[in-house]
């Protein structure tokens, strides 16, 4: 995979991320996890897109990683 396509993958998984945690009114996964704690959601209402920004946050930081070796 090229240096350009991993930014370009980047940018792509960390804007649905963004979007998805906007959702809620958050900007990150234990800001999700935390209202899920305090009741201010249920998890039938945010469990599709906790997992999926849980994946795609991993997803970010290992792209990042990889960048960061080139």
């Amino acid at each position: 995979m090229s240096a350009l396509w991993r930014v370009l993958v980047l940018r792509s998984c960390d804007a649905e991320r963004r979007a998805r945690c906007a959702r809620f009114g958050v900007a990150t996964l234990a800001e999700m996890d935390t209202l899920l704690q305090q009741g201010a959601v249920t998890e039938e209402d945010i469990l599709e897109d906790f997992q999926h920004v849980d994946y795609l946050t991993a997803r970010v930081e290992g792209i990042k990683q990889m960048l960061e070796e080139l």
